[in-house]
């Protein structure tokens, strides 16, 4: 497992900002990071031609007004440690950030999420097919807490690596850490004579065998329980989110790409789902390192 060492914090100047920071304060003491980056992007501003003449520095008096504000709500937050770096820029808020992922070899994205806009359901589902790093989703006044964490894991060596940072949240803040596999009846089940109820033990019992084929790779230093649900829905992501919910979670951690195969959760799948719901548990997504999800070819297509 690799070590975050520099963050990046998407801010927007609103209410949601004052939870997001106090998240970030937590994330901060919990990873020990080297750098935190904290940006803003405001959409370009079109000024006629004369009144950029008339006032040549009115557009650097924006950013530097951006600057401060965002200084002035960072400063209370006390992150002893960490080198911290403000930034104001004018333009495409996911072109800028993604621009500053891959100059700042950003380890871990932050961002807020509102419940109220679909647009910005639409930004986190661009953010997580496209960011070349990990990404840490923070609806609206989510606590700063860390006392139940649920990892998802289909024993792929992607979900092994999130279940280790999982791991390395629950040490360093003495949380209890759940092991959630989600398994499903193959649609052809009925070829077998057996029931669904039959088929669903069948599955359980599978699920079950190799989660104690999986254990010897993962080297836990924490307590933890592994807690298995049969998927009845057909989409995965909504069962993820209501199995959080039920068990009182105050993360959810799960790897964006997976193992393929009828008898596992594809992952990736699970993450792009994870996006579109209305889910109001942090979402900590890990992706393999240098995975770019075809960053540049991406890049310019990002209508």
């Amino acid at each position: 497992m690799q070590t975050i060492e520099n963050i990046l914090v998407g801010l927007d100047f609103t209410d949601s900002d004052i939870s997001l920071l106090r998240y970030v304060k937590a994330v901060n003491k919990v990873l020990k990071p080297k750098k935190i980056v904290f940006v803003n992007v405001h959409s370009s501003i079109s000024l006629p031609d004369e009144i950029l003449t008339q006032f040549p520095d009115l557009l650097e008096t924006i950013d530097n007004k951006y600057i401060e504000e965002l200084i002035n709500e960072i400063t209370p937050l006390n992150l002893y440690g960490a080198e911290t770096e403000c930034l104001a820029l004018n333009g495409n808020p996911l072109e800028e950030i993604l621009t500053i992922i891959k100059k700042e070899q950003t380890d871990l994205l932050i961002v807020g999420k509102k419940k109220e806009h679909n647009h910005v359901h639409l930004a986190h589902r661009k953010l997580i097919r496209k960011a070349p790093c990990h990404l840490l989703v923070v609806p609206d006044n989510s606590k700063p807490k860390f006392d139940k964490i649920v990892s998802a894991t289909d024993f792929s060596e992607n979900s092994k690596m999130a279940l280790s940072y999982a791991e390395l949240i629950a040490h360093r803040t003495k949380g209890k850490l759940i092991c959630e596999h989600i398994y499903e009846v193959p649609l052809g089940f009925h070829k077998t004579g057996k029931s669904y109820t039959d088929f669903a033990r069948i599955m359980r019992a599978h699920a079950e065998h190799a989660f104690e084929s999986f254990l010897p790779k993962l080297n836990f230093e924490v307590e933890f329980d592994a807690h298995f649900t049969l998927n009845d829905s057909s989409d995965v992501g909504e069962t993820l989110i209501q199995v959080a919910k039920d068990l009182d979670a105050d993360l959810v951690v799960t790897g964006a790409k997976g193992k393929s195969g009828w008898e596992s959760v594809l992952m990736g799948s699970v993450t792009e789902s994870l996006s579109e719901h209305d889910h109001s548990v942090p979402l900590l997504i890990i992706k393999e390192k240098n995975h770019s999800f075809s960053f540049w070819k991406d890049f310019y297509g990002l209508g």
